[in-house]
């Protein structure tokens, strides 16, 4: 049985959309080292820039955006006519079924409540990209 690479995002371009940036360099820290490179944005135009410029495999999206909703960002990356499948992560504070629910439907490939578990976030990326692959 082969075994798992010790960096399981190797050559990996993740865009972290949030606008707090020591969320932010938190997943830098749990990422990198995973071998994943990241980038960000603190809004949601600037993440649409970013997916336009730089063509992420990752997208890791905060729900609340200053005056837009991570879920209409999610829907834009997610949709028939985007210009590539992005796998899109919600990684947030807010709390509500319901509000997963939609999520997941909208395309999300996990829903993940802060604060993020440093021990097995980098897996769980690797996971969803994987599964894309």
């Amino acid at each position: 049985m082969p075994k798992k690479s010790m960096r399981p995002l190797q050559g990996a371009l993740v865009l972290v959309v949030d606008e707090h940036p020591e969320s932010a360099r938190l997943l830098r820290a749990v990422l990198e080292p995973a071998g994943a490179e990241v980038i960000f944005a603190d809004t949601a135009e600037r993440a649409i820039t970013l997916v336009a410029e730089r063509r992420p495999e990752v997208v890791i999206l905060e729900l609340v955006l200053g005056g837009h909703t991570g879920l209409a960002l999610l829907r834009a990356l997610r949709a028939p006519s985007a210009p590539q499948r992005t796998v899109c992560i919600i990684l947030t504070a807010t709390n509500g079924a319901d509000t997963e629910r939609e999520a997941i439907r909208a395309g999300a490939a996990a829903f993940v409540r802060k604060p993020v578990d440093t021990e097995t976030f980098a897996a769980l990326v690797a996971d969803a990209l994987e599964k894309n692959r």
